[in-house]
C-alpha cells in the first residue's frame, strides 16, 4: 500500500485532492497515454473505455493503433473504493494464464490523479462476447462438445487463481469472455476480479498487493 500511496500523492501534487466522481470520458480524451474511442460499460466501481495507444503501431489493414480496455475508478475520492480498485489491479497484474483476462498496466493519470487499469480488449470489434450472450445467441443451449471445452478452460483458469491462494468471488456467465480463434475453436477467459479475496487469510494477500506498484505490468505489445 505504501507504493500505491506514494504514486497517488505524486499524481495529485497540484492540489492534493481528488474529484468526487470521475466524469465520463469522450472520444479523443486521454487517460494517461491512452486515447478514448468510446465507453464500453460502467459498473458500481468503475467505467471501462475502449482506448487506442498511439505509441504502438496497429496490426489492422488500416493501420489503427493497438486497442485496449481501460478501466477508470468512478469515485477516486472514496478511500474504500481506491483500496478495492488497487487490490483488484494488483491481483490481475499478478495473474498470468491463457484463460484469465490479465491486466497489462496500472497507473495514475497525471492530469486528473485518477487510477486506471489497462487490460486486453475483448469485445464485438474483436469478435468476442460473454458466455451468457453466447448461450443466448445459440438459442439458450450450447452443444456438449462446446460446453465441455469452455468449462474445462474456465476450470483451468480458476485452478491457476486458486493456486495463487485466491478466490474469484464473482464467477458467472457474464464474467467469462469467449472469442473464436482461427480454425473455429473457442477460447474462454475469466474476467472481472473486483470481488477477489484471499483463500488463506490476509497476510499473503497484503504481500501480493504491496509487491505491485503503479506503473507496473507487462510490456505492452500488439
Amino acid at each position: 500500500w505504501v507504493i500505491f500511496g506514494a504514486l497517488r500523492e505524486i499524481a495529485t501534487h497540484d492540489d492534493g485532492v481528488h474529484t468526487a466522481m470521475t466524469k465520463p470520458q469522450s472520444r479523443g480524451d486521454m487517460i494517461g497515454p491512452y486515447r478514448v474511442v468510446r465507453e464500453l460499460g460502467a459498473g458500481g466501481m468503475g467505467r471501462v473505455y475502449l482506448c487506442e495507444d498511439p505509441r504502438l503501431p496497429g496490426s489492422s489493414p488500416d493501420g489503427r493503433p493497438v486497442q485496449w480496455a481501460v478501466k477508470v475508478l468512478r469515485d477516486p475520492g472514496s478511500e474504500e473504493s481506491r483500496r478495492k480498485f488497487e487490490a483488484e489491479s494488483a491481483t490481475i497484474l499478478g495473474l498470468e494464464h491463457q484463460n484469465l483476462l490479465s491486466a497489462r498496466h496500472f497507473d495514475w493519470d497525471g492530469g486528473s490523479g485518477h487510477p486506471y487499469l489497462v487490460m486486453p480488449y475483448m469485445g464485438d470489434d474483436d469478435g468476442a462476447l460473454d458466455l451468457e450472450r453466447l448461450a443466448r445467441e445459440a438459442g439458450g443451449r450450447l452443444d456438449g462438445r462446446t460446453t465441455g471445452s469452455l468449462i474445462g478452460q474456465v476450470l483451468r483458469g480458476l485452478g491457476h487463481v486458486h493456486g495463487e491462494g485466491l478466490l474469484h468471488g464473482d464467477l458467472k456467465p457474464s464474467n467469462v469472455l469467449v472469442r473464436r480463434l482461427k480454425g473455429g475453436s473457442l477460447e474462454a477467459k475469466v474476467s472481472d476480479f473486483g470481488l477477489v479475496r484471499a483463500l488463506y487469510g490476509e497476510t499473503s494477500w497484503r504481500r501480493r498487493v504491496a509487491s505491485a506498484g503503479p506503473g507496473s505490468g507487462a510490456t505492452l505489445s500488439g
